[in-house]
């Protein structure tokens, strides 16, 4: 395909998604031949926006953790780019990833909000970041990228850990609070 074929293709595709076509075809022989086939090969996500809701950049999280975004726009490809991943600064892919859109992690992306729930209490206490790029997988598209950059705090391990003042040491009220982490899980910092 002639690179005037290809500019040809991204302007029809352009103009078909600006028309409110959810998806396109980008098949090369009928695009050639001028004709557009009702068959879809590629979906594009059509993205406007996006923000991160949660974690916030310098929120200090403990153990089940949510993560939460939001966006603008049109989601129609089955992928949506996200990963939380050791470290911080502008969140490389070379960062070790805790989770990501492709290791099976469960997510949903569905009426402008993303969200995915991931237990963080195994891994060791520091900083972490989360990204999401909504479109960023698709060639020729917007970047929308938005990283947060949050630290895992740590969490008792026992009741004496909780004692003379411990708790304000792991983020929570009060004692009780802390033993009741303990006791049963429920993390209320």
């Amino acid at each position: 395909m002639s690179i005037i074929n290809k500019i040809v293709s991204l302007l029809i595709i352009t103009v078909l998604v600006a028309m409110g076509c959810d998806s396109v075809t980008n098949n090369e022989s009928n695009l050639e031949t001028g004709v557009l086939s009702e068959s879809i090969d590629q979906q594009v996500n059509v993205v406007t926006s996006a923000t991160i809701i949660t974690p916030e950049d310098g929120d200090v999280v403990y153990g089940v953790v949510d993560f939460i975004a939001e966006y603008g726009g049109t989601l129609v490809a089955p992928e949506f780019p996200w990963a939380v991943r050791e470290g911080g600064g502008d969140c490389p892919t070379s960062a070790t990833s805790v989770a990501d859109w492709t290791d099976g992690t469960e997510y949903t992306a569905e009426d402008g909000i993303f969200s995915t729930t991931i237990d963080m209490s195994s891994y060791a206490p520091g900083i972490y970041c989360f990204a999401i790029n909504p479109d960023g997988h698709v060639s020729g598209s917007p970047d929308f990228r938005m990283v947060s950059v949050f630290e895992l705090g740590l969490s008792p391990e026992n009741k004496d850990n909780c004692k003379n003042n411990g708790w304000v040491e792991y983020g929570f009220r009060n004692q009780g609070q802390c033993i009741r982490y303990i006791n049963t899980g429920q993390d209320s910092r």
